[in-house]
């Protein structure tokens, strides 16, 4: 159960990082946005795999 709360609670911070890319940034392409994701997820998993 916690782990659901958890992947809820990164699946929001992505959409949160998405609009506020799209909204701060709009001279951004979806690639670029796409790269920042890819970031934002290892940073997450590395993060998550030193926790355990």
């Amino acid at each position: 159960m916690n782990e659901i709360k958890t992947v809820d609670f990164l699946e929001n911070c992505e959409k949160d990082l998405i609009n506020q890319l799209c909204f701060k940034c709009p001279e951004l392409s979806m690639v670029q946005i796409d790269t920042i994701l890819e970031i934002f997820r290892a940073e997450i998993d590395k993060q998550l795999q030193s926790g355990k």
